[in-house]
């Protein structure tokens, strides 16, 4: 919070100066700009099934459900996800989308509805909820589904009145954040990187990396990867060879 404010006052002093108005020169040394990811926080397929199969009593927190695995399989922000009602459901040269204008950077996207999309829409989009009331009912969900693998991350303390740095469950340093995450990690390695892009809306590979706490050595595996995965299809490839033609005798 405290590096975006900064920015913000940069970007007016700096306005200032196109108008003539003197600002420091020591401005440029100012440092702002993003904290370093050191907490990538999202789902795992087991951790998704346990939030599906759990019994939860009372239709608020299977409503706000919903919307959470749905959320992970679209792969949007909380603010843009629970804006999004039937109307945005079209169907495009017979594929069925969901379209829809990202309120932080503006983007169009689009999203192929695949099967499992399909089956938490079949009775169409939940009722809609406030984002400060989805955050709270993702905590209790997470909770109940038992999602306690010990994880670093931020935790508001309400004493101190900020986020603290700990190692808490990982239903404790749940949000609505962590369903673009989710999204973004399971599908990276099985979907081409820009396509999980341009539903992520993230700009560059680089910045895409960072997100999901990916350094050089992921990138060397998904190169290992992939060249035994070209081995393995090779292999499998029947070798055909020519054999004469028969005759009569």
């Amino acid at each position: 919070y405290s590096r975006k404010k900064i920015d913000d006052l940069k970007t007016v002093c700096k306005d200032a100066s196109y108008d003539g108005v003197e600002v420091s020169l020591q401005l440029g040394k100012i440092k702002g700009g993003k904290p370093t990811n050191d907490y990538v926080i999202f789902f795992t397929e087991k951790e998704l099934e346990q939030i599906e199969k759990t019994d939860l009593i009372g239709d608020a927190l299977n409503n706000a459900r919903r919307w959470l695995l749905i959320g992970c399989n679209i792969g949007q922000r909380g603010g843009d996800l629970l804006k999004l009602t039937n109307d945005n459901i079209i169907i495009r040269n017979g594929l069925k989308v969901i379209e829809l204008k990202q309120k932080k950077t503006g983007s169009d996207v689009t999203i192929p509805l695949l099967s499992k999309t399909e089956e938490l829409l079949k009775d169409g989009f939940p009722r809609p909820i406030s984002i400060q009331k989805f955050n709270e009912y993702i905590k209790v969900i997470c909770k109940k589904a038992e999602i306690n693998e010990l994880t670093k991350g931020r935790r508001y303390d309400s004493d101190k009145k900020r986020r603290v740095e700990g190692v808490y469950k990982k239903w404790e340093v749940c949000s609505s954040h962590i369903m673009r995450r989710t999204f973004a990690s399971l599908t990276y390695g099985n979907l081409p990187t820009p396509l999980i892009m341009k539903i992520t809306s993230h700009k560059t590979e680089k910045v895409f990396a960072q997100y999901l706490g990916k350094d050089s050595l992921d990138y060397a595996q998904q190169i290992a990867d992939y060249y035994e995965l070209q081995a393995l299809k090779n292999k499998q490839e029947p070798q055909l060879e020519i054999v004469k033609e028969g005759t009569n005798n």
